[in-house]
């Protein structure tokens, strides 16, 4: 016999003298796996959030070799602060503490949460919410820059200089060498205000 919790109730079938059936067992416990299962997604309330999301992300750039975002991160030495690896409530709470914490707005495609120093992991203090724009503003040089410059790329025999704003890329031209884009592109930054972008 069940009770409404799914867990099997034999104070029933002990007083008949009889034991429960095996299939009584099987459904008994199927159906506490699925209680369980339950309690679990809705204990933080948030499994369908942009938060869970990103946690879910984060973890996977950090720790899954097969995911594409790897080399970038975890093959970077990027980490997850280890308190929060396995426990979503501890990281959603970090979040939700911040002073910019912009609530049911994460991850409109505007704003995201980002890192303040890309050089260290996703670790307390080093956490902020940020738009897309300015987390662009904020990204480290790739690995596979040769140019050694941010917005400077290799392009057959020059220099591509290069710059995003708010989603949408700029070509600053082509140059003989590096340094000559880097200077485009710093100017291109001053003469526009872009007081946000560092210059090189």
């Amino acid at each position: 016999m069940l009770n409404f919790t799914g867990e099997i109730d034999r104070s029933h079938d002990l007083l008949n003298g009889q034991m429960p059936s095996p299939s009584h067992l099987l459904l008994g416990i199927i159906l506490k796996g699925n209680i369980m299962k339950k309690e679990r997604n809705y204990k933080h309330g948030a499994s369908n959030t942009p938060i869970y999301h990103k946690w879910q992300k984060i973890k996977a750039r950090c720790y899954n070799e097969n995911c594409w975002a790897y080399k970038w991160y975890g093959g970077s030495g990027i980490k997850m602060y280890d308190a929060w690896i396995n426990d979503f409530n501890a990281f959603y709470k970090y979040v939700q503490s911040l002073s910019d914490y912009p609530g049911n707005k994460v991850n409109n495609y505007k704003i995201t949460l980002d890192r303040i120093d890309n050089k260290k992991g996703y670790i307390p203090g080093n956490l902020r919410f940020a738009t897309m724009h300015e987390q662009c503003t904020n990204r480290r040089l790739r690995k596979d820059n040769s140019s050694g410059y941010t917005g400077v790329y290799k392009y057959k025999n020059k220099y591509t200089a290069h710059i995003r704003i708010n989603g949408t890329g700029i070509n600053l031209g082509h140059y003989k060498t590096k340094e000559e884009a880097k200077e485009a592109r710093n100017q291109y930054i001053i003469d526009n205000g872009l007081t946000e972008y560092r210059i090189q």
